[in-house]
């Protein structure tokens, strides 16, 4: 029981001495606790170290963690993504549309980008080449050079 409570105020205090780490302490690790490196939502800058390690982007999941655990961030960050029409149906639908928003959010500018630029190449009958127009920070966002 000590070592339970010892571990959890090592935690809290290691937890403000350094921020960007994670520490989880499981009852036989007394010693070597494992280190985590929080992990982050590229579009909503929230922490999704809660989900699988393979988890780039907040997932319904994660969304339902915030939703039961913040709601207040739930509140101002994740429901004002929602559309009205999706309000009216049931909250799991609601985690799974807010995270496809999320995805979405992130993969809609490079799929944008690449029709249009795709478009603009494959205009006939043009007095110069369009090509060298382009800025090369949209055809890198387009992920064609």
């Amino acid at each position: 029981m000590n070592d339970n409570v010892f571990n959890r105020i090592y935690s809290i205090f290691t937890g403000l001495m350094h921020p960007g780490e994670l520490r989880i302490f499981h009852p036989n690790m007394h010693q070597n606790p494992k280190k985590l490196k929080r992990r982050i939502c590229p579009v909503t800058g929230l922490d999704i170290s809660m989900q699988q390690d393979n988890s780039k982007f907040l997932s319904a999941t994660g969304v339902e963690w915030y939703y039961n655990n913040k709601p207040e961030t739930y509140k101002t960050t994740l429901a004002p993504r929602l559309r009205d029409h999706w309000n009216k149906q049931d909250i799991k639908i609601q985690f799974r549309e807010i995270a496809h928003l999320i995805r979405d959010e992130d993969s809609n500018k490079r799929h944008s980008t690449r029709r249009r630029i795709q478009k603009i190449l494959a205009e006939k009958n043009v007095l110069f080449d369009n090509a060298k127009l382009i800025p090369k920070d949209k055809l890198k966002t387009a992920g064609l050079i």
